[in-house]
């Protein structure tokens, strides 16, 4: 083997030992990326107002009022899924609704607007809110 031969072979392992050094950093990063979020996240799945929110994640600041109202809430912090869907009456026009999810650390939203209709709560016996739906006014 020449000396050159042997240089080149020596580069090449060098180069492969660094590019697997370098992925092995960029998994251990990707992970722990992926579990902070995953935690963060299991913050909010029990989330269903401004009171809790501001129980549960000590730095939220709010501007304006709570218009978007909790519609329906689903969620299993073990299976690492959420499902939310909340409701904004524009007065005169209809409601906004929006549809949130997460699975396994994904986030997608969902935005429609649906128009001449209301958003109505349904109450228990001591006035508290336990639902809201879209009416046909």
């Amino acid at each position: 083997m020449s000396i050159e031969t042997k240089e080149y072979s020596e580069n090449k392992k060098a180069e492969a030992e660094a590019k697997k050094a370098t992925e092995a950093k960029t998994k251990t990063a990707t992970e722990a990326e992926a579990k902070k979020a995953t935690e963060a996240e299991a913050k909010i799945m029990g989330i269903t107002d401004q009171k809790a929110a501001k129980d549960n994640v000590k730095d939220i600041n709010f501007f304006g009022a709570d218009l978007f109202k909790l519609m329906s809430k689903a969620s299993s912090e073990k299976e690492g899924w959420m499902n939310s869907t909340k409701g904004m009456w524009v007065k005169g026009a209809g409601v906004m609704v929006n549809t949130t999810s997460i699975h396994n650390g994904r986030r997608s939203e969902a935005l429609a607007f649906f128009p001449n209709v209301i958003l109505k709560e349904t109450k228990d016996g001591k006035g508290n809110v336990t639902g809201r739906y879209l009416s046909n006014k």
